[in-house]
């Protein structure tokens, strides 16, 4: 999917990034092993409309977590260490800060009015 904006892009961090779109997610897996290649046709996420304050709301929160996200990874601790320890790392801190919340919050209503 190609973006038009850098606030379409964060709104996406966030939106996919969030952890009440796991459930979702899973619920359109056939197996362990098979990734639905259809998961965008069964939990439709809505294009970035600019005049919508929730999008506007998530794309911030995308960029605070592309942020968030960059300043953990650079922590000597982690520099040289593999991908799925220093993702880890992120969602730790981000919980930790209460972002990921935010984020969940945010998703939740936005998942709301997609359900109708």
């Amino acid at each position: 999917m190609k973006v038009s904006t850098e606030a379409e892009a964060a709104y996406l961090v966030a939106v996919l990034n969030a952890e009440v779109l796991q459930p979702a997610f899973r619920a359109t897996r056939r197996s362990d092993r098979d990734f639905h290649t259809h998961f965008w046709y069964e939990v439709p996420i809505p294009r970035y409309e600019d005049h919508v304050g929730l999008h506007r709301k998530l794309a911030a929160l995308g960029r605070q977590i592309e942020e968030a996200a960059g300043t953990v990874r650079d922590e000597p601790p982690l520099r040289g260490a593999g991908q799925v320890k220093v993702c880890s790392e992120i969602r730790a801190n981000l919980g930790r800060t209460g972002l990921s919340g935010r984020i969940d919050e945010g998703v939740r209503e936005l998942l709301r009015y997609q359900s109708t």
